[in-house]
């Protein structure tokens, strides 16, 4: 499964306040949020790693596109997930930048 979005400084209030180093930077907290969302609609409800291994510095002006990629079921409940992001202008495939990986895990349980 492949979940798409956009991030800006602008369209999310709390991100132009996250500034590290002069520039505004994507919390670890987000990615966190991004792998437990995509998890929702998988029937995960555990995010048993992630590795920020690239902060995603998100422009003063423009945006980023967002891609969330949930891979398949290993047969023992786990999936991985992957997030990458590009920039708004950006038309070569070649150009998404992977920020984050993890193992999502957990079939989700229903209310009695």
């Amino acid at each position: 499964m492949v979940l798409t979005g956009r991030l800006s400084a602008g369209g999310v209030e709390w991100l132009a306040e996250h500034v590290v180093g002069g520039v505004v930077v994507f919390p670890g907290t987000g990615f966190v949020e991004l792998g437990l969302c995509a998890g929702e609609l998988v029937g995960c409800d555990r995010l048993e790693d992630l590795t920020v291994a690239v902060p995603l510095v998100v422009p003063e002006r423009g945006g980023v596109r967002v891609q969330v990629r949930v891979g398949v079921e290993d047969g023992a409940g786990r999936r991985s997930v992957e997030i990458h992001t590009c920039a708004d202008d950006a038309f070569d495939s070649g150009s998404w930048t992977l920020h984050a990986t993890g193992t999502l895990s957990g079939a989700l349980e229903t209310g009695a």
